[in-house]
């Protein structure tokens, strides 16, 4: 819808720009709520299970006081901050950032509080209604786009943004509502202990670091071709939208086994699931990957069918997109590897990963952004994404040692089979020309049953651990 109603334009950027802190911190704290609020709902269920209503309600108050707290100092130094990102631009452009500003400030409080709420309904295993509800800021951002977008630009994002984010409030909190009409409210001295302090800063810590990428880079925006940054959204989202789907989805289910797993000290279970998990990202995201590669531009006018793309900026959104591709594997097995980090209690080192990720990213843009523009940008994430991979895999196997036998046999079956894929796939394109995109598609549709047969053939794991609901991922 962005890349229909606005393109690549600076107007976007801007936005992009003036909505950096706000949606870096919502989104920080929807992964804090879960990363740190659901081990802590499970202690106390645990040690102390009548406390565990109070507690969710002190966690909501704290969570709304923290926001207000914040949303308080962004709009105290709201000057500095666009002054500083967006550098040199005319006084109505500065006043539409700041509008767009003072709009994703007030939406904090709202959405802080529904993290907590997500994360209740998450430790209650009802993972309907939090889906559900994610769809109320996404689908009135649609619609408010959809109607004013041509009279009042990139408002109408802020707005639709703002209004879905109150419906998905009001949807959670009636899920919940039972949930907190129980008793009265009590600030147990357990909440507020000072042990308790360092863990959950640690965890806000790497989630916030985490969400540094997007603000790197928006920094270098005064020496950024316009449309860079916009280009970058554009990619990076694309690129993010089967590790969403598939690989946080698939680790936010399996943190809970792997916490109880270590807690138990059973680390012959931990290591097969790590197998398992590295089988299955590599199972869905190295075929993908390769079609990526093959196909960057078809693949962004697929997605982006209806969006208003010059040629260079198809030129910059696919460029910035293929380099950001020859990450997905990587990005998408971390996204297991840092559930595993925080089950087996090794925060501390995933937050110090994360930390020199961001600052090699900070340096790859300062030496590289004047030479290479926004490729560089797009680079730089890559590598991070690759570091990120590489040492939360060193730390996972100091700290429960290797991958079996089987499992690296079962990774190894894995690219025999996209080989001989590739390889058909390459025979059969030198026999006949396929320009049109209906016959891309097919060829593509033929060479991922191509792809499933060989896997059959060779027995892989995972084919049947996906079928077979007594032997699958949430089992032993």
């Amino acid at each position: 819808m962005f890349a229909s109603s606005f393109g690549v334009a600076k107007e976007l950027d801007i936005f992009f720009v003036s909505t950096i802190f706000p949606v870096m911190i919502s989104t920080s704290f929807y992964y804090i709520s879960q990363n740190y609020y659901i081990p802590t709902f499970n202690r106390i269920k645990t040690d102390n299970p009548e406390m565990l209503r109070d507690y969710l309600k002190s966690a909501l108050l704290k969570n709304f006081l923290l926001s207000a707290l914040i949303s308080l100092l962004l709009l105290v130094f709201s000057g500095v901050i666009l002054s500083s990102f967006l550098g040199e631009i005319g006084p109505e452009e500065l006043r539409m950032a700041e509008n767009i500003f003072y709009i994703y400030i007030f939406s904090l409080p709202f959405s802080l509080v529904i993290s907590v709420l997500i994360a209740w309904q998450y430790f209650q295993s009802r993972y309907l209604q939090p889906l559900i509800s994610q769809i109320w800021p996404n689908l009135f951002i649609i619609f408010f786009v959809f109607i004013s977008a041509g009279e009042y630009g990139v408002y109408s994002i802020a707005i639709g943004y703002l209004t879905g984010l109150v419906l998905q409030f009001i949807n959670m909190f009636l899920v919940s509502k039972d949930d907190l009409r129980f008793g009265k409210l009590k600030m147990t001295g357990g909440f507020l202990k000072l042990s308790v302090i360092p863990a959950f800063a640690v965890v806000v810590l790497i989630e916030v670091v985490g969400q540094f990428n997007p603000m790197i880079d928006r920094a270098f925006f005064a020496k950024l071709e316009e449309g860079s940054i916009s280009a970058l959204n554009y990619s990076n989202n694309l690129m993010l939208l089967p590790v969403s789907m598939v690989a946080m989805a698939f680790s936010t289910a399996l943190f809970p086994k792997v916490s109880e797993y270590f807690a138990q000290g059973d680390f012959d279970s931990l290591r097969n699931k790590l197998g398992q998990s590295i089988e299955l990202m590599a199972f869905f995201f190295l075929p993908l990957m390769v079609v990526f590669l093959l196909f960057p531009g078809e693949v962004v006018k697929l997605i982006y069918v209806n969006a208003s793309f010059s040629a260079n900026d198809l030129q910059m959104v696919s460029g910035s997109f293929y380099i950001l591709i020859l990450s997905l594997v990587f990005y998408s097995v971390y996204a297991v590897f840092s559930k595993f980090l925080y089950g087996i209690n090794e925060a501390t080192a995933l937050l110090l990963i994360n930390l020199a990720a961001v600052l090699l990213k900070f340096v790859i843009n300062y030496f590289f952004v004047d030479e290479f523009n926004y490729l560089a940008l797009a680079a730089s994430t890559s590598v991070s994404y690759l570091f990120l991979f590489t040492f939360s895999f060193l730390v996972l196997f100091r700290k429960i040692g290797g991958l079996k036998r089987p499992e690296l046999i079962n990774i190894f079956k894995i690219f025999i089979s996209l080989s001989i894929t590739i390889i058909i796939g390459l025979l059969i394109s030198n026999l006949e020309r396929f320009s049109g995109a209906a016959l891309k598609i097919g060829l593509l549709l033929f060479l991922l049953v191509v792809y499933l047969l060989v896997n059959k053939l060779l027995k892989l794991r995972i084919l049947k651990l996906l079928l077979n609901r007594e032997t699958g991922f949430g089992k032993n």
